[in-house]
């Protein structure tokens, strides 16, 4: 019956190229089994996958602070704190004070010549590199770094759950995908926690519009994810009171974020 009705809508959409497209949209609706075989393929493949990337990393950073390094402008204000891991994602690596010791990148698919810098990027101590799979049933099949970029540095691979998180954070990150809310920044985070880090600080997580590397607004399009991504660090905030009490989050320089984490100040050099 569910087949039937999804045919019966498609009959009365005018142009095929439209009706393909709507019978491929609804195509997990009309084939129910089919999906749950696919998720069960797709959980056990994501388990192996992120045992391999992360499993070495539990517990890493014990009695150590960690720093991740976002987009935002706040970021121009950042007084790097002695001693610390720091973690950037995407285009962090543009912050020329700070050698990042990991590095979360997403969405960049699009843009070459970043994508080539990120590859190119070798700080003096080196750096783990983590290229995520966007999940193509939302983002659509051509949103994913390419399998030949990591390969040629060595990057780790790990599943983002784009459908709206719908699972939210999982404790254990070797056997789930990564919660993302539009913003790269929180599977990140999630892989902070998972090192049990004395503290962990926020730095140009700002949910705003504008970049630290580039003049103007930035790109408006992230006007438009700010509630995602408000709902994320909410998320977030929950995850690591439950599960990571001994953690103290740290948010310098907020923005969005004001007020809901510990915030600090610092003005810049």
């Amino acid at each position: 019956m569910i087949r039937l009705f999804y045919r019966l809508c498609a009959f009365f959409i005018p142009g095929r190229k439209r009706r393909d497209a709507f019978m491929r949209r609804h195509y997990w609706d009309m084939h129910p089994d089919e999906r749950i075989l696919r998720e069960v393929q797709l959980g056990i493949s994501t388990a192996r996958l992120h045992e391999k990337t992360f499993g070495e990393f539990k517990n890493h950073c014990q009695g150590q602070d960690v720093v991740l390094v976002a987009g935002g402008p706040s970021v121009r204000d950042y007084r790097p704190i002695p001693g610390a891991v720091h973690i950037g994602v995407n285009a962090a690596y543009k912050c020329a004070k700070v050698d990042f010791d990991y590095l979360f990148v997403q969405d960049v698919h699009d843009r070459r010549g970043m994508l080539d810098e990120i590859n190119a990027y070798k700080p003096p101590r080196g750096c783990v590199k983590f290229y995520g799979i966007m999940d193509e049933r939302k983002m659509g099949n051509d949103y994913t770094i390419p399998e030949s970029d990591a390969l040629l540095v060595g990057a780790r691979r790990y599943r983002v759950d784009n459908r709206n998180s719908k699972w939210g954070m999982q404790l254990d990150i070797t056997s789930s995908d990564l919660a993302c809310y539009g913003t790269v920044a929180l599977p990140a985070a999630q892989f902070a926690l998972w090192m049990n880090p004395r503290r962990l600080y926020l730095v140009g997580c700002d949910c705003s519009t504008g970049y630290f590397y580039c003049d103007g607004e930035g790109d408006p399009r992230l006007a438009k994810r700010h509630d995602d991504m408000l709902r994320g660090y909410r998320a977030l905030k929950r995850f690591a009171s439950k599960w990571y009490p001994a953690t103290e989050i740290i948010s310098i320089n907020p923005v969005g974020l004001k007020g809901m984490f510990t915030d600090m100040a610092q003005n810049g050099d």
